[in-house]
C-alpha cells in the first residue's frame, strides 16, 4: 500500500506450496501412461482373438463341409446304388410274375425285401449322422447311445458305451451337439484310419465337468504329425475336434 507520494506504506501477499500438486499431476500422468499402455495390450490381445476366432471359423466351416461331402459321397455311393438295384430288382421281379415263373419271382422277392431293410438301416443310420431327432427329443446320453450302436453294427467294431445319467436340457444345445459331433468325428476316424477291432465310448462327470472319451485298440498315428499335415482333409478331422471343443468351451485332448 502506498502514501500519496507513492511510499511504501506497508505491503502483503500469499503463497501456496504446490509440491504435492506437482507429485499429484505426475502421479496421474504416470497412471494415464500405465493405462495408456495396458488398453494397447488388451486391443492387442483382442485382436490375436478376433483372429483366433475367424481361423477357427474357417476350419470349422471347412470341417463341416467335408462332413457334407462324405455324406453325399455316402448317400450316392451307397443308399443312391440300392435304390438303383431296388428299382432293376422290381423291374425283374415283375417280369418273371409275368413269365408265370413264381419261383424265381419269389426269390428276387426275397432279395428285394433283404434290400429293402439294408436301405432303411443305412437312411436310419445317415439320418443319425446328420442330426439325430433323439438328440432333441431324448437328450445327449440317449442320442450317443444309438449312435454308437448302430456305429458298431455297421462297421462290425466291438463297442462298448458308458453314458452317465445326463437329462435332457441339463446342457445346453450347443455343448450337447458339440459333443455328439466330437464323438461322431472321433469314430468314423476309428472306422476309417485305425484297423480297430474294438472301442469304447464314456461320457462322465468329473469334477463338476463333462467328459467324453473316445479310445480303441487301433493302430495309432503321430498326432503332431497329423495336425501339422499342410491340407484339413489329412488331418483325420482332429482340427474339426478340436475347433468344435473350444467353440462349445471345453478342450479335447488327442492321444
Amino acid at each position: 500500500m502506498r502514501d500519496e507520494h507513492e511510499h511504501i506504506l506497508m505491503w502483503f501477499g500469499a503463497a501456496t506450496d504446490v509440491h504435492e500438486h506437482r507429485l499429484m499431476m505426475e502421479e496421474f500422468e504416470q497412471r494415464v501412461t500405465e493405462r495408456t499402455k495396458e488398453l494397447g495390450k488388451a486391443n492387442a490381445a483382442l485382436e490375436r482373438a478376433a483372429v483366433e476366432r475367424n481361423s477357427l471359423r474357417r476350419q470349422l466351416t471347412a470341417a463341416e463341409e467335408d462332413e457334407r461331402r462324405r455324406l453325399a459321397r455316402e448317400l450316392h455311393d451307397q443308399l443312391g446304388q440300392s435304390l438303383t438295384a431296388f428299382a432293376l430288382g422290381l423291374t425283374e421281379a415283375r417280369r418273371l410274375l409275368e413269365a408265370k415263373s413264381e419261383e424265381a419271382a419269389e426269390s428276387r422277392l426275397s432279395h428285394l425285401e433283404e434290400l429293402a431293410h439294408r436301405m432303411t438301416r443305412d437312411a436310419r443310420y445317415l439320418a443319425l449322422e446328420l442330426r439325430p431327432a433323439e438328440l432333441d427329443d431324448l437328450g445327449l446320453g440317449s442320442a450317443v447311445e444309438t449312435y454308437v450302436n448302430e456305429w458298431s453294427k455297421r462297421y462290425n467294431i466291438a463297442t462298448e458305451v458308458a453314458v452317465s445319467d445326463i437329462t435332457k436340457g441339463e446342457i445346453d444345445d450347443e455343448a450337447a451337439t458339440a459333443i455328439y459331433r466330437i464323438l461322431q468325428e472321433a469314430l468314423t476316424n476309428v472306422a476309417k484310419h485305425a484297423h480297430a477291432t474294438r472301442a469304447s465310448v464314456i461320457i462322465e462327470r468329473v469334477e463338476g465337468e463333462l467328459r467324453a472319451v473316445v479310445e480303441d485298440n487301433g493302430r495309432g498315428f503321430d498326432v503332431e504329425a497329423v495336425l501339422t499335415r499342410r491340407t484339413p482333409n489329412d488331418r483325420f478331422g482332429l482340427a474339426g475336434i478340436q475347433e468344435r471343443a473350444a467353440i462349445a468351451g471345453g478342450n479335447a485332448h488327442i492321444e
